[in-house]
């Protein structure tokens, strides 16, 4: 019925659209009457009529002894959108009401840190995408050598200098001789590099700072924080770190 799936758009069920429009052909008509007018069991046409019954749609009386259905005028229908209506504004209000409150506590979410903690291998390898995927203004990154050589991925460190317009990272090792994997990368614009001893700092973890967000690896395991402050304060000691840092030619 194209008239019946019309009606779906001013809030009747399918059925019920059904079950009116076979009312309103019918004029006077039994349940029996109206469900195999609308092509439904005797049991659910009588369900969708006292729907309709409650929504203003259709009215019950008494002839000859037997209850009858009769569907009100389609100027009903005006009414019922006419509700729908006022039903959506005071929606409305009650939501305009509530937005400050919502976003106030949105906010105080946004501001308080989360933590993460990976430890298997897929975990770290979607940690690794989740990082180049930022696309961050600025990355920062401390590289102790002696200990994590054997996790350095070219096409990592592609990646990553795809992604954002700096990366800074501070190389520590035994001595100032840059690994091949790495140094193969200094010729490129958004690559900066600087040397650190690693006798005077044997940092433990790789950390990586971009944006609100630091990762801090070990060998098998990493934790990730979003916290601007902490993201700020770790962003400070890097600055720090890095004025002190040797050039590296």
């Amino acid at each position: 019925m194209t008239l019946a799936l019309e009606l779906l758009n001013i809030g009747l069920s399918q059925k019920e659209a059904e079950v009116y429009v076979a009312a309103l052909q019918l004029g006077y008509a039994s349940v029996q009457d109206i469900a195999d007018k609308s092509g439904i069991n005797r049991t659910s046409a009588y369900t969708y009529i006292k729907n309709l019954i409650s929504r203003g749609l259709m009215n019950a009386t008494e002839r000859f002894g037997r209850v009858y259905y009769i569907a009100e005028k389609p100027e009903k229908l005006k009414y019922l959108y006419e509700l729908q209506e006022r039903d959506i504004k005071r929606k409305r209000e009650i939501l305009d009401y509530l937005m400050p409150e919502l976003d106030s506590i949105y906010n105080l979410a946004k501001q308080r840190p989360t933590v993460r903690y990976y430890r298997n291998a897929d975990e770290l390898s979607a940690i690794r995408q989740e990082i180049s995927n930022l696309r961050a203004d600025e990355m920062l990154n401390i590289f102790n050598y002696q200990k994590f050589k054997d996790f350095i991925d070219k096409n990592y460190i592609a990646s990553l200098l795809a992604s954002t317009l700096k990366f800074k990272a501070i190389y520590i090792a035994k001595e100032k001789i840059i690994d091949p994997r790495i140094s193969a990368f200094q010729s490129h614009d958004n690559f900066h590099l600087r040397y650190l001893p690693v006798e005077k700092f044997g940092f433990l973890c790789e950390i990586t700072i971009a944006d609100d967000n630091v990762y801090i690896s070990r060998e098998e395991d990493c934790l990730i924080i979003r916290d601007p402050l902490f993201s700020q304060t770790l962003g400070l000691l890097f600055r720090t770190l890095w004025e002190i840092a040797e050039k590296v030619e």
